[in-house]
């Protein structure tokens, strides 16, 4: 075991509120690419990915939308949570972690069973009317309506949105997310380069002497200042812990 990895297994042993912020890279083990990697959404040429989850588009043409994430969505539902997943839920239940913050929206930090977690990004468990706000969380009709490539309609006729942040749209806890940060005595960086915002922000909102630890593949815009970097797969760090 090297001295990053150890250094940044301490900070975390001796720690008694953690946040962590998760990304893409928790979830590539469970056979969801990076959306912003070389095989993921953004990379496809048969997809118009700057449209594909652009609000005002949606709002145009909702169809471009649910043409093409039945195929997404599927992938979701099939995947398994890493062991990644299943160690930050463990985290939470031994009194240690504070709060999870992802950006994915795949629901599988909810399936291992975390429970004090904000999906900034939202995910596919409920679906809401842009036209009346009627909202379900029985999704099974929805997702069979999706995989037909159909527009899911509610009864009033509007269209039903998934609780998925848009491009345009304002994430969700960014408020609950800082104050998080700001009371926490260690911040854990899982599998996310850092680069998307607002969320990537948070780890400035940090106390000057509380530790950043950083677990990813690549670099991110915090290794300057991180008490550690770890630049090894999440599921590996994880088994470590």
């Amino acid at each position: 075991m090297n001295d990053d990895i150890k250094t940044a297994l301490d900070y975390i042993r001796n720690a008694g509120r953690i946040t962590v912020i998760t990304g893409a890279g928790i979830s590539t083990n469970a056979g969801i690419p990076d959306f912003r990697g070389p095989n993921g959404l953004y990379a496809r040429m048969d997809i118009p990915a700057d449209k594909l989850f652009d609000i005002d588009w949606f709002y145009r043409d909702p169809s471009l939308f649910y043409t093409h994430i039945g195929e997404l969505i599927d992938s979701f539902l099939k995947a398994v949570p890493t062991p990644s997943h299943f160690a930050i839920a463990e985290l939470e239940k031994c009194g240690k972690l504070s709060l999870t913050v992802t950006q994915n929206i795949d629901g599988l930090h909810q399936r291992a069973g975390s429970e004090n977690i904000i999906c900034a990004h939202g995910d596919f468990s409920e679906f809401y009317c842009i036209k009346c706000g009627f909202s379900t969380t029985d999704t099974s009709s929805v997702f069979k309506t999706i995989r037909e490539k159909h527009i899911p309609y509610c009864e009033c006729g509007g269209v039903m949105k998934p609780r998925v942040v848009f491009f345009g749209e304002r994430i969700i806890g960014m408020n609950e997310s800082v104050e998080a940060v700001a009371h926490s005595d260690c911040i854990l960086i899982a599998g996310s380069s850092l680069v998307v915002h607002p969320v990537a922000s948070l780890p400035r909102y940090k106390n000057p002497g509380t530790p950043l630890v950083i677990v990813n593949r690549g670099e991110t815009p915090y290794d300057g200042i991180a008490a550690a970097k770890v630049d090894i797969d999440t599921d590996e760090f994880f088994s470590l812990l």
